[in-house]
């Protein structure tokens, strides 16, 4: 695992109102199929969550 991003593929530079995010100089920008799943992933999860609170609210 990368020891400047942690594996995240992107590096938190703190500036004076935040943070900005760049990718990660040792690991370079995240491969697009990693990036496609886990965005996939993500809206699965919003999916499920929407249908439990339409049936939470419907009942």
């Amino acid at each position: 695992m990368c020891t400047i991003c942690g594996g995240g593929y992107v590096v938190h530079t703190p500036v004076e109102h935040g943070y900005f995010f760049e990718p990660c100089p040792q690991c370079g920008e995240q491969p697009q199929e990693e990036h496609d799943k886990e965005f996939a992933e993500l809206y699965k999860r919003l999916d499920e969550a929407e249908a439990r609170s339409k049936e939470k609210h419907s009942a």
